[in-house]
């Protein structure tokens, strides 16, 4: 069996399409892979044999496993077969216990093509494979970087969330890069096709640099709102809870559509603009403003600027990942202007407090305003 014959196996194993003589087939070569046959009969590179150590040390791990906690035996051949793929030096696969494991509500994750989630992790590398065992994309400075360069004949989508108290970086297989803010997930597809449209949804708040392709406009869905470029960087906010969703423009131009209004003819932005489309009168507006306001989040710092109470109590629970409970009713509407640096929450709430006398308790990770 060559390493090709046994990953295409292995694929048709984790997505239960495989036959019983073949899964006996896998099962046969996992356990020859803990007496190193493959090393007999396949080409190991100097980075393969470092790995069949680790395969090693897997294997204890997988033992001790079994010995504290009755598991399931098909769950010890998937953990051998990781351990295979690590030493074929095709990437890290993961067991099915694994890689449904439900993520904690501040970790990064990236939902795949099958519905599996991967936990990503901005200060360890990771690499992503596809089910035939080539490299798509990798993590570098708190980045997933796909493939560039590679065009698919059919669309395969990938989702990534960003939770509260976060940002995360994706460069997309078109060399695009988007930065996401806290509380935002963007759908894209693994690799764009080689005609037409570049199409990603957006839910939150990011920042795009596109990559000019005059051949492949580059589109952001988000909600009722379709914001369509050749190659720019803009800033979007669209956050599911908020009554509009914006657009700022930095560099480039942009046009504007809504679900609701004639695509033929779209709003246009000219750089240091923002379009806004409300969610409830349905309609456009457009005004210039001052851009560093609006991607100060990007250098983690919060610039505010005429905004309700209310809202910056949101995007303060999104930026450090806190519950903020406002019992002071007159506060809500009343609008502030304020600019806070890479600071605590506490050293937030003291300013507030300073300045405008808002008082306020601290409990844990929610804070109450009197």
């Amino acid at each position: 069996m060559t390493k090709e014959e046994f990953f295409r196996l292995l694929s048709k194993y984790e997505q239960e399409t495989s036959t019983p003589e073949e899964t006996q087939l896998l099962y046969s070569y996992c356990e020859a892979a803990q007496q190193k046959a493959f090393s007999q009969t396949w080409e190991l590179s100097d980075r393969e044999e470092t790995r069949l150590r680790l395969l090693k040390r897997l294997n204890r791990s997988v033992q001790t496993m079994e010995k504290q906690a009755k598991r399931k035996k098909r769950l010890r051949y998937t953990q051998i077969a990781a351990a295979v793929v690590v030493l074929l030096g095709l990437g890290w696969f993961f067991s099915k216990e694994q890689f449904h494991k439900v993520p904690a509500a501040n970790q990064i994750t990236l939902e795949l093509e099958d519905g599996s989630i991967q936990i990503l992790d901005a200060q360890e590398p990771f690499q992503l494979t596809d089910t035939q065992g080539t490299v798509v994309g990798k993590t570098t400075n708190q980045a997933l970087r796909y493939t560039t360069g590679v065009q698919d004949s059919t669309l395969v989508y990938h989702t990534l969330k960003v939770p509260y108290g976060k940002q995360f970086s994706v460069v997309l297989a078109d060399s695009s890069r988007v930065l996401l803010n806290a509380g935002s997930s963007l759908k894209y597809p693994k690799s764009f096709l080689a005609a037409g449209t570049r199409s990603v949804h957006l839910t939150g708040e990011a920042f795009f640099e596109v990559h000019k392709d005059t051949r492949r406009p580059f589109i952001v869905h988000s909600g009722a709102l379709k914001v369509a470029v050749l190659g720019t960087r803009f800033n979007v906010q669209a956050y599911a809870e908020e009554l509009a969703t914006h657009v700022v423009l930095v560099e480039g131009a942009v046009a504007l559509t809504a679900k609701e209004q004639d695509a033929s003819d779209p709003v246009l932005l000219a750089p240091g603009e923002m379009g806004s489309y409300s969610k409830e009168g349905k309609v456009f507006s457009k005004k210039q403003v001052a851009t560093p306001v609006y991607t100060s989040w990007m250098q983690g710092q919060l610039v505010f600027r005429d905004i309700t109470f209310e809202n910056m109590l949101k995007k303060l629970e999104r930026h450090y990942n806190v519950k903020i409970n406002n019992t002071n009713a007159k506060l809500a509407q009343e609008r502030f202007n304020a600019s806070f640096g890479d600071v605590p929450i506490t050293a937030v709430f003291e300013s507030l407090k300073t300045y405008h006398g808002i008082n306020y308790t601290l409990k844990g990770d929610v804070i109450t305003i009197h």
